[in-house]
């Protein structure tokens, strides 16, 4: 059975925060028949925050499934938006490298030496942006470039720490490879320093990043979100569905479907989406121009995953848990399949939740994690801690949960990033709307993956959703005063 809806004058497809970001500034200059779109049976997209674990209290706990802070606080406007909405008392900040590094032998490794060590990584990666802003042309990868510099910086040390040294490194590029989103063979050395980061230190958000998606619904009506509506076609042809419109074919969870026609489209979706519409050549209609569906397959789309344990009592003194994993051998020689788990950066404490751990894995590792077994996944991570901590008496934890955005139909993965055999130049397509012969915006394009500066980021995501609302809010009125 299908049906059809009324037109509108704008869809929105995608609830995450570029999506509900455009609809919401969109309403705030006076467009108010907007309408958003959306699969799944919550809103905020690659934003989670869901309840587990114990606050101290006794009184039920939070976790983040996926975006975990704010990148910075100067020029942020997630950051101002939370602050204005008192969203930050307290006020946090994110130490990377508070705890301690601990060695496959179940050695605790000297926290100076790893302090001067994280010191030298850090100029390195601030190092990194030269190669864009300078324009020199290099063909190295982001691996190679950290590789060849950490063990320059190590053979300053003494001949006594330089083992030691190797092992913390790999704990590092580890680091570094959940924080970008993927293997860091992969990912392009000349064009890092396009992103622009923002100073200031990362921010976490005590009652949840969800409570910032929320702000973008209050000047909403109760019919302006349709959850559970997963678009399946969009057939843009200018020829049909009437002036200039396009139109939407979506399926309902009870089976049903449902026509929509608009004047404009905003499209939200992921990058990992977008990437599996170019390669099934199903969800646009006609095709998106060649040059778009290029730079789609190009830019690269990372695979970031965590995993929270949760005790009845925990092992560690409380506030105090932050084992850093200082794996042996090679960061490139990792099987990220059979040893996945090589790909742990950490186990922390999570914020205001003294009974729960989390662990970050990026790369393949993530997308194998999520097809394992939850008891497998409990059992590795507990001889892991034991392994590293060398206590054999750490518990399994009671219950675990796991995000699973690699797999997830609708992310098909984490965040993008600029792949070796990508450039800004793809961004910038990516992000550039599908016009009519009128030049009429038809389809535009939002999300973190077209922000160059900000990719990755949830102030990319939302600074891109305001990005095309402004377009569209300058060409209606453009095109009103025209008309008059």
């Amino acid at each position: 059975m299908s049906r059809s809806a009324p037109h509108h004058r704008v869809l929105v497809l995608g609830a995450g925060l570029a999506g509900l970001a455009s609809a919401h500034y969109l309403k705030e200059s006076g467009i108010t028949d907007v309408v958003v779109l959306e699969a799944d049976q919550r809103i905020g997209g690659r934003i989670y925050t869901t309840e587990f674990g114990k606050k101290a209290s006794g009184d039920k706990a939070i976790i983040e499934l996926g975006a975990n802070w704010i990148h910075g606080r100067a020029h942020n406007p997630v950051y101002k938006i939370a602050l204005e909405k008192g969203l930050l008392e307290p006020h946090v900040l994110l130490d990377r490298m508070e705890g301690h590094f601990h060695t496959e032998d179940g050695r605790r490794v000297n926290k100076d030496l790893g302090d001067k060590l994280w010191e030298k990584f850090l100029a390195i990666e601030e190092d990194c942006s030269s190669f864009f802003e300078d324009n020199i042309e290099t063909s190295s990868t982001i691996a190679d470039h950290f590789r060849e510099r950490l063990a320059i910086e190590i053979e300053h040390f003494s001949q006594e720490d330089r083992s030691d040294l190797r092992l913390l490194a790999n704990t590092m590029l580890n680091y570094l490879s959940f924080h970008i989103g993927d293997n860091l063979d992969l990912m392009s050395l000349r064009y890092d320093g396009s992103y622009d980061e923002i100073p200031g230190g990362n921010v976490k958000i005590p009652k949840g990043f969800t409570e910032v998606v929320k702000i973008f619904t209050n000047n909403f009506d109760v019919d302006t979100i349709k959850l559970g509506t997963t678009v399946t076609n969009i057939d843009w042809d200018q020829s049909k569905h009437g002036p200039s419109s396009v139109k939407v074919s979506c399926s309902l969870t009870d089976g049903e479907e449902m026509f929509y026609t608009c004047d404009h489209l905003i499209v939200t979706c992921s990058l990992g989406v977008l990437k599996k519409a170019v390669e099934d050549k199903s969800l646009f209609r006609p095709e998106l121009p060649i040059d778009k569906c290029e730079s789609i397959n190009k830019i690269g789309f990372g695979k970031v995953n965590k995993i929270f344990l949760h005790y009845d009592k925990p092992f560690w003194e409380p506030g105090r848990a932050s084992v850093k994993l200082a794996w042996s051998g090679k960061y490139a020689d990792v099987d990220e399949k059979s040893e996945w788990y090589r790909r742990f950066y950490s186990f922390d404490e999570v914020m205001d939740n003294p009974t729960v751990l989390v662990a970050w894995i990026s790369s393949i590792a993530a997308v194998h994690m999520e097809q394992l077994p939850e008891t497998e996944v409990s059992k590795t991570c507990t001889a892991i801690l034991r392994q590293f901590l060398n206590n054999p008496d750490v518990p399994e934890p009671t219950s675990v949960l796991r995000s699973s955005w690699c797999c997830n139909p609708l992310t098909l993965g984490s965040y993008s990033y600029v792949s070796m055999d990508s450039n800004p130049t793809d961004i910038t397509t990516l992000s550039e709307p599908l016009y009519n012969p009128d030049r009429k915006p038809v389809v535009l394009f939002a999300g973190e993956a077209t922000h160059v500066q900000w990719r990755s980021t949830t102030h990319g995501a939302l600074d891109s959703g305001k990005r095309e609302a402004n377009r569209l809010v300058k060409y209606i009125t453009n095109d009103g005063s025209k008309s008059k």
